[in-house]
C-alpha cells in the first residue's frame, strides 16, 4: 500500500502548478523564432513531451521525494475497456448533437497548412493533456486522497477549473463578458470532467487510462470535430449550431461545458466508480 503524503508534500504538491506554465512558456519562446507554426508545434509536441515527463520525474525525486508511481504516473499500460469508453464517448456526444438545429460541412482544412493542423492536434491531444494528467491526477490527487478519495477529488478538480480559467483569462477571456449560466456550466463541467478522470485514475491506479479518455477526447474536439455557433476552417467536420442555447452548446466555453457532454463525463465517472467498489471487492476476497 502507498503512504499517504505528509503535510509537508502536500504543500510542496500544490507548489506544482507552476509546472503547467512549461508548456505555454515553450509556446511564447517558439513564437519569436522564425521557424514556422507548423515546426513550432511539432517541436512543442515531441520535445515538449520528454520534457514534460523529465520535469515531472525531477519533481517527484527531488522536491517531493517520492516514486513517479507513487503519484500514478507508472509505466504506460492500457485496459481496453477505457479504450472503448474512450472513442465511444465523441461519438455518442456527435451523435446526440446531430438531433438539433446543425449544419454539417467536410474537410474544410486548407491542405497547405496540413502540418500545423496535424502538429496542433498532437500537441492538444498528447503533449498537453499528459501534462495535465500527471499535475492534476497524478501529484495533487495523490497528495489530497490523503484526505479521502472524495475529498482528494474535490480539491484537485477545483485547482484544475482555477487553472484554466486563469489561462483562459491570460488568453483573452473577458470575465464581465460572460453570462452566469456560462460560468455555472464552467464550473459544474470543469470539475464533472476532471473528477470523470481522477476516477479512471483511481480505478486503474495510474494515470494512462485517463490520459488516453482524455486523449480521444481532444483528438476529436480539438482537432477533428468542430461544433460551435459560427463555422470555422480548422476542423475535418464541423458542426455548426443555430441554437443560442448555452446549456446545449457550452457558451463561451465550448462544447466541453455543454450538458449533454456533463451528462456523458458523469455517466462515465460512475462507471469508473463501479470498476473501482469491483476491484475492491475482489481483492478483498482474494486476502
Amino acid at each position: 500500500m502507498i503512504k499517504s503524503f505528509s503535510q509537508k508534500q502536500t504543500w510542496l504538491s500544490i507548489i506544482s502548478l507552476i509546472l503547467v506554465a512549461v508548456l505555454p512558456l515553450g509556446e511564447y519562446l517558439l513564437s519569436l523564432t522564425s521557424l514556422g507554426v507548423g515546426i513550432q508545434y511539432l517541436l512543442l509536441t515531441v520535445v515538449g513531451l520528454a520534457l514534460v515527463l523529465l520535469i515531472i520525474w525531477f519533481y517527484c525525486s527531488y522536491v517531493l521525494r517520492v516514486q513517479m508511481s507513487d503519484c500514478y504516473i507508472t509505466k504506460p499500460s492500457f485496459n481496453g475497456i477505457w479504450m472503448v469508453i474512450g472513442v465511444g464517448l465523441p461519438i455518442i456526444v456527435f451523435g446526440s448533437m446531430l438531433f438539433c438545429d446543425v449544419t454539417t460541412d467536410f474537410a474544410r482544412i486548407d491542405k497547405a497548412n496540413s502540418l500545423y493542423y496535424i502538429t496542433f492536434l498532437l500537441y492538444n491531444s498528447l503533449t498537453l493533456v499528459v501534462l495535465e494528467e500527471t499535475i492534476f491526477r497524478g501529484i495533487l490527487l495523490r497528495a489530497f486522497s490523503r484526505l479521502g478519495a472524495p475529498l482528494g477529488i474535490l480539491v484537485s478538480s477545483l485547482l484544475c477549473v482555477s487553472m484554466k480559467y486563469v489561462a483562459l483569462v491570460v488568453d483573452g477571456l473577458h470575465p464581465l463578458d460572460v453570462s452566469l449560466i456560462d460560468y455555472i456550466l464552467f464550473v459544474g463541467g470543469g470539475l464533472v470532467t476532471s473528477a470523470m478522470y481522477c476516477c479512471i485514475t483511481l480505478e486503474s491506479e495510474s494515470i494512462w487510462n485517463s490520459v488516453l479518455v482524455h486523449l480521444l477526447w481532444n483528438a476529436c474536439f480539438y482537432g477533428l470535430i468542430g461544433i460551435s455557433n459560427s463555422a470555422t476552417t480548422d476542423r475535418y467536420i464541423m458542426l455548426t449550431i443555430h441554437e443560442q442555447n448555452s446549456l446545449l452548446t457550452g457558451g463561451v466555453f465550448g462544447i466541453d461545458y455543454s450538458l449533454i457532454t456533463i451528462c456523458g463525463f458523469a455517466i462515465v465517472a460512475l462507471i469508473a466508480l463501479v470498476f473501482v467498489r469491483i476491484n475492491k471487492r475482489l481483492q478483498s476476497m482474494d486476502e
